[in-house]
């Protein structure tokens, strides 16, 4: 199975590798500078991809391991990615937008970034608490 880590995120792997703890952030964002507060909205969005990449290996675990045929498996993997790959192109897209409608466009789309970012984390974490969505068809 490829990689989908750079290619579904949009993100460097080496990007993602970099995590910062809650008290940096924290810290960050009792800096009053711009430049400061830019690289608070970049740390908190670099933190909610971290999340997410983890979210989505844990669904393509519960994909791997249901029980279920190997030709239901591949389908539910082709659909996790597909869906995943139109998420991409709809966070960017709209991002872009609000990047193209302020004039402080860098915080305002890293914070875009991560508010879309955290909202695909929690609808793939309903999915997988639920289970039917990778629970094979009733026979």
């Amino acid at each position: 199975m490829k990689n989908l880590g750079s290619a579904l995120f949009s993100i460097p792997l080496a990007f993602l590798a970099t995590t910062l703890h809650a008290d940096e952030i924290d810290e960050c964002q009792k800096t009053l500078g711009a430049a400061q507060r830019h690289l608070c909205a970049d740390a908190e969005y670099r933190k909610a991809a971290v999340q997410l990449l983890k979210t989505y290996e844990q669904a393509q675990n519960a994909i791997n391991t249901m029980d279920a045929p190997e030709d239901r498996k591949a389908l539910a993997r082709q659909r996790l990615e597909s869906n995943q790959t139109a998420w991409v192109s709809y966070r960017d897209t709209t991002c872009n937008i609000v990047s193209n409608l302020t004039d402080q466009m860098a915080p305002k789309t890293a914070k875009c970034l991560t508010k879309l970012t955290r909202e695909r984390t929690d609808d793939l974490e309903k999915l997988l608490e639920s289970g039917a969505v990778f629970a094979p068809p009733p026979q």
